[in-house]
């Protein structure tokens, strides 16, 4: 059974004007594909943006300020799947919706049913806390502790103002689910 948390749009924001990238990395080369690829996806992000929701030598004054949102975020979602996905499954997806108004980042992976169980505990804190408050916390407990961070979906609540939503598909007859975060950056 599906279950979304959180701020998860089943149908995406479909207008004229709009544009996606759809990104897939294997398993076995996503250290180096992250090295190579992480950076271009805020520019090529922002350059849909550009070019589809503005005049031809017009640009905004938070311009570069939503070009370093994106790329922070998509760099916090493919380093996470990299880090809890489920090895060897075979891919990591980022898909990037790029309207007038809103960039949603959808970043897909497979993880263990065991991961799944512990990170729907963790979202349920999110959703149900103040995540001003456990974003305080967690940089406290990151004084005694340099291994583990825990910090980057926080900050891209905190700091950047965005909705974030999840979904698990179970994957029948295996232990494996595909795991989906969703966050909608709006475009001020």
């Amino acid at each position: 059974m599906t279950l979304i948390l959180g701020n998860f749009i089943e149908s995406l924001p479909c207008e004229k004007n709009s544009a996606t990238i759809n990104l897939t990395f294997n398993y076995k080369l996503a250290g180096q594909q992250y090295l190579n690829s992480h950076l271009c996806f805020g520019f090529t992000a922002i350059q849909m943006l550009k070019a589809i929701c503005f005049p031809t030598g017009y640009k905004p004054i938070k311009f570069d300020e939503i070009k370093n949102s994106v790329d922070y975020i998509t760099s916090e979602l493919l380093e996470n799947s990299i880090k809890y996905g489920d090895f060897p499954s075979l891919s990591i997806g980022i898909k990037i919706y790029v309207t007038r108004h809103i960039i949603i980042i959808v970043s897909t992976n497979f993880i263990t049913k065991i991961k799944e169980e512990s990170f729907q505990k963790y979202i349920q804190k999110v959703i149900t806390s103040d995540t001003s408050e456990l974003y305080l916390k967690q940089l406290e407990e990151n004084i005694d502790n340099d291994l583990k961070s825990g910090l980057g979906l926080l900050s891209i609540i905190n700091d950047y103002k965005a909705k974030v939503g999840w979904k698990f598909e179970p994957l029948d007859r295996e232990s494996k689910v595909l795991s989906s975060v969703m966050v909608q950056l709006p475009i001020v």
